[in-house]
């Protein structure tokens, strides 16, 4: 499809009234409510000079973005639902006085047509999306499966379209990919990350021909951030390839989440901060009824390669994203403390208890007996700024199996007492879990040397 480069004519543009391009209250690229939207597709589409056959290819593209309420209600016409219809159905069967029900219902979640009636309605009139595009969808489809239901055999990683086009069976998904309409894609799979930088930069191209639309970016900090992170992400990983950071030359593990902290890309760090946590429930469930080795591994299992978290999927996610990488400040405060000492700061003697016990097993790991269990009490000191973190985790020096601590000595090493690139760290690391701005920044273009 190689439709002309983008022009617009009036005929987009509505106005609250549903006047063409006169502008009377508040005017808006969003339908015109009192006719039929296949038609404004079609209108729209043409004027874009979008051949009908290749409008799912151009929504893909972003040449062609229309609200996705807009989309949904040209979806249920071509597959002719009647919500009224379906209301009165769902109101009777869960006996709710129709007054109630309808503050609840949705007839995207309540319509049993809105499936494969819709999408295969939608192919005929506006075509399908390329096979490039079906991959991504898979892909996404096979993430969110993941999540749920565990990984399918067919997602391995690097998977192209040459490996899917293959062998029947892998064909057969993107068949079935290649077939969804684009409102039943970005809807379910990815309205956020996807749609909503195609629908602002679409409706911003709208409001450089006509300056009384508002582009619809109701996103766009976030979308920035996203941008931002991504840019960042590639420079530390041209800085780390370069060598010589003090952080070490790996973009995995704990020394990366320490760079992004010191040079107060918050961005970056929260980006790594979601695949983090994703990463440690997909390693759960890859490892069902793990063994649980305490809260300072529940995450840092991930960050550093080590040991075997013990907690339920879901809620390990949820629990990293709060914590906000407080494993990772926990064991870098104790590694400073063991090697530097308080560097002149205020601190605070804590003391934490743990039960103790031996267990003896064969050469085959079959439990053979255990010893009495007993009490043992750690006495350790940390910077009082540190202290919420530290008691939160139950983070004892002694409690810390040497495994994880050993990514940060290196890297602690070399940030002594007068090094200004500790304080920054240390700056930086309070601010991210607090969910705060970076207190220093500096561009990863630049880095810092030992």
């Amino acid at each position: 499809m190689t439709p002309r480069p983008f022009a617009l004519a009036t005929v987009l543009i509505w106005s609250s009234v549903g006047t063409l391009a006169v502008a009377q209250d508040t005017v808006t690229d969003r339908f015109d409510p009192d006719r039929p939207a296949v038609a404004q597709v079609e209108a729209q589409a043409t004027r874009l000079g979008i051949p009908l056959k290749d409008v799912t290819q151009a929504i893909f593209a972003g040449q062609y973005a229309p609200h996705l309420d807009d989309l949904n209600r040209a979806a249920r016409e071509l597959a002719d639902v009647d919500c009224e219809a379906i209301f009165q159905e769902w109101s009777q069967s869960v006996a709710m006085p129709p007054e109630s029900a309808r503050l609840i219902f949705d007839c995207d979640h309540f319509s049993g047509r809105l499936g494969d009636d819709l999408d295969s309605a939608w192919a005929e009139r506006f075509g399908r999306m390329t096979r490039a595009n079906a991959l991504q969808v898979a892909k996404r489809q096979a993430f969110r499966w993941h999540q749920g239901f565990g990984k399918p055999d067919w997602a391995a990683p690097g998977q192209t379209l040459a490996d899917m086009e293959a062998t029947p069976a892998t064909r057969a998904i993107l068949d079935e990919a290649q077939g969804l309409a684009p409102f039943s894609v970005f809807t379910a799979l990815w309205a956020d990350e996807e749609y909503a930088p195609k629908r602002c930069v679409y409706t911003q191209r709208l409001a450089a021909l006509n300056p009384d639309i508002a582009p619809d970016c109701k996103d766009a900090e976030a979308l920035a951030r996203r941008d931002r992170a991504l840019s960042d992400l590639g420079k530390e990983a041209a800085l780390a390839q370069a060598g010589g950071d003090l952080f070490g030359d790996a973009i995995t593990g704990a020394g990366s989440r320490l760079r992004l902290m010191a040079h107060g890309a918050f961005d970056a760090l929260e980006f790594r901060l979601e695949q983090d946590a994703d990463a440690l429930s997909e390693s759960l469930r890859a490892r069902p009824g793990g063994n649980p080795v305490g809260p300072i591994l529940d995450f840092l299992a991930i960050v550093t390669g080590t040991g075997r978290p013990g907690d339920t999927a879901i809620r390990a996610r949820e629990t990293a994203r709060k914590r906000r990488y407080a494993e990772i400040a926990a064991t870098y405060i104790l590694s400073r403390m063991a090697l530097h000492g308080d560097c002149g700061l205020p601190t605070v003697a804590l003391r934490y208890s743990r039960s103790v016990s031996l267990e003896w097993r064969n050469g085959f790991g079959h439990y053979l007996g255990s010893g009495p269990t007993y009490t043992a009490t750690d006495d350790f000191t940390v910077d009082r700024r540190f202290e919420r973190t530290v008691l939160d985790l139950r983070a004892a020096p002694q409690a810390v199996p040497p495994a994880v601590f050993a990514p940060f000595g290196p890297i602690v090493r070399r940030l002594p007492c007068d090094s200004e690139v500790r304080a920054i760290l240390e700056d930086n690391m309070l601010a991210f879990m607090a969910g705060e701005p970076p207190v220093h920044r500096r561009d990863l273009d630049t880095p810092f040397r030992p």
